[in-house]
């Protein structure tokens, strides 16, 4: 009988043990089921949702996206064409916008009270042979060549792209700081990202600059 009574308890406890794993797995396993859902995939950058962290990280993607490197008697800006994602469907980014326009101030002079201002659009194209969009040159030396005076000009190293010089005195400003970054769609109303000069800042910790006088 006592021998019934000890297998008995032995039983019991073994049930209790068997039953409590068993809700600790199913608690564990509801929770973290349900947690990932809520993390976003950080491979990708959602557009234009109310989320300030996700438009956060995308102008930090994008500034970090963005090198300008001397090569002889030029600039060279390029950027990386990382993936995004807006309802559900991932696009590259030169495929979600189809043009940028980068925006420099001069430093140190002035016109009319007003900073010269260098703004350079370009379509967001991919090239076939690196797969990363088109960089545009900056052909310092044929600028020099040009009389320093507001105008819009192009060259054959960046055929693509425009080059818009305003409130330019009588000399060409040599060092330029990025003040403004724009990425668009005019084939679509409201895909538009826009980074001000304070935010650029922020993101990359340092100016970002070019210095002409350097080449």
């Amino acid at each position: 009988m006592k021998n019934f009574s000890e297998k008995y308890k032995k039983m019991s406890y073994l049930l209790v043990a068997v039953l409590l794993a068993t809700w600790i797995f199913s608690f564990a396993w509801f929770h973290g089921s349900r947690n990932p859902a809520s993390i976003p995939n950080e491979n990708f950058f959602e557009f234009f949702k109310p989320e300030k962290l996700n438009r956060n990280v995308l102008h930090k993607e994008i500034v970090s996206s963005l090198q300008i490197a001397k090569n002889q008697k030029e600039f060279q800006i390029q950027i990386r064409n990382f993936l995004v994602k807006e309802n559900n469907a991932n696009e590259a980014l030169c495929s979600y916008f189809n043009e940028y326009t980068l925006t420099f101030e001069a430093e140190g002079i002035a016109s009319s009270g007003e900073r010269p201002t260098l703004t350079i659009t370009a379509p967001c194209l991919v090239s076939d042979t690196t797969k990363l969009p088109f960089p545009i040159h900056i052909p310092v030396e044929d600028i020099f060549k040009l009389k320093p005076t507001d105008t819009d000009v192009s060259f054959q190293v960046s055929k693509n792209a425009l080059f818009s010089f305003k409130n330019i005195y009588d000399t060409w400003p040599e060092y330029w700081v990025l003040s403004r970054i724009q990425f668009d769609n005019n084939l679509s109303v409201g895909k538009k990202v826009v980074i001000e000069r304070k935010e650029i800042f922020e993101l990359s910790q340092k100016p970002i600059t070019m210095e002409w006088n350097s080449l």
